[in-house]
């Protein structure tokens, strides 16, 4: 891919992250947040492919705030995921639902304040592309090397997989799928590219490190720190069960994830590139 084209693409991903970040911003909707950080992803996963041996970052102010909406995403989602657990409870834990309530609203306070004062998506990209011309000189070429590396030991019995792990080997695996698209068009050029055969398995398993993610997180804000603020004894009592339910789950799942992630061989084919069958 020669740098103009690679520029064109750039400034494509830059248009979907300005139209998907007016969105998120004007309504903090879960999913409007959601749909902006996945365009973020592929801006990220793009430079992963084209760049090899580049430390070409994105830019700072932009995932300053792909940090901050994921936030309050998350403690959104945590929130449904609460008024899930309860149904069979019998009851809302209340005071904890109002803490995060309280917690969503100063997270999202924040997070306007700095897209008021410090983040534009224009002169982000012109600062962005303008250091990434500089780097890189004529056609580039990326490397899934880390990635394919990264499944083949996550493939090999030998190695033992931790949370950390399995988050980012989700992150190798989606930027897979990111890529897929224009790298199936580009596959001369741009090795590796997964084959359309293989992609079911990889969304299967995308799907349930997903899964695994958001119980993870919800964990994280189910620890004592926070259910020591809730001064009711019931509901308190309530929170520790969803959180034991939520450990079995969450074990669970990882145990069919691995299952899944074994069953997903890494090959390579005639013409180099590396695939998934």
């Amino acid at each position: 891919m020669t740098q103009q084209e690679t520029i064109r693409l750039l400034k494509s991903r830059f248009e979907k992250i300005q139209a998907s970040f007016d969105v998120a911003i004007t309504y903090f909707d879960a999913e409007d947040i959601h749909a902006f950080r996945v365009e973020v992803k592929k801006l990220r996963a793009f430079l992963h492919s084209v760049l090899s041996g580049v430390n070409v970052k994105l830019p700072p102010n932009l995932h300053q705030f792909y940090r901050m909406v994921g936030e309050i995403r998350n403690l959104q989602l945590q929130e449904q995921r609460i008024h899930d657990a309860s149904i069979c409870q019998g009851d809302l834990p209340q005071i904890y639902l109002n803490l995060l309530a309280i917690e969503t609203a100063a997270a999202i306070r924040r997070a306007k304040k700095f897209a008021a004062d410090r983040l534009s998506i224009p002169i982000e990209e012109r600062q962005f592309v303008s250091t990434f011309t500089h780097h890189v000189k004529g056609n580039s070429r990326g490397s899934e090397r880390t990635t394919i590396d990264r499944l083949q030991t996550g493939s090999d019995n030998r190695h033992s997989i931790d949370d950390d792990d399995l988050h980012s080997l989700r992150k190798y695996l989606k930027d897979l799928l990111y890529n897929h698209a224009y790298m199936e068009n580009e596959a001369i050029h741009t090795p590796p590219y997964i084959l359309s055969d293989g992609k079911e398995g990889i969304f299967a398993l995308t799907n349930l490190l997903g899964q695994f993610q958001d119980l993870r997180s919800g964990l994280l804000l189910l620890q004592p720190v926070y259910i020591e603020q809730v001064a009711d004894d019931g509901e308190k009592k309530m929170l520790e069960r969803i959180r034991a339910l939520w450990e079995k789950d969450k074990a669970a799942i990882k145990d069919k994830a691995l299952f899944a992630f074994q069953s997903i061989p890494v090959i390579k084919t005639r013409s180099g590139a590396i695939s998934f069958s």
